[in-house]
């Protein structure tokens, strides 16, 4: 299963929007489970609980030296990552793009 971009986004959003701006997206789809970084988990707690799920927040020292390490292999796009995603039921990612060629 190849995570999704929830109707309405377009590639650059997180770019040419706020935050807040991208929550109000992710608002009308309750049933994403989202992949982000911890801090912007906490955010979307913050914004979105309790109808929506996220794969990590800010107590990822509680999750265990293994998740830290499958966080850290999905944000370097290690190999298997999708598959980790998968076995997470994670379906939604909201990330910056890092660089130019990835905002494309």
């Amino acid at each position: 299963m190849r995570p999704r971009r929830p109707s309405g986004f377009a590639r650059n959003s997180i770019r040419n929007r706020s935050r807040p701006r991208a929550v109000e997206r992710l608002r009308h789809d309750p049933s994403a489970r989202i992949f982000t970084f911890d801090q912007w988990g906490d955010y979307l707690i913050y914004r979105l609980y309790p109808g929506t799920r996220v794969f990590v927040d800010g107590r990822s020292d509680f999750y265990g030296d293994d998740f830290e390490e499958q966080c850290r292999e999905v944000l370097s796009v290690k190999y298997d990552w999708e598959k980790t995603l998968d076995g997470f039921g994670v379906d939604t990612i909201l990330l910056p793009p890092v660089r130019r060629w990835l905002a494309r």
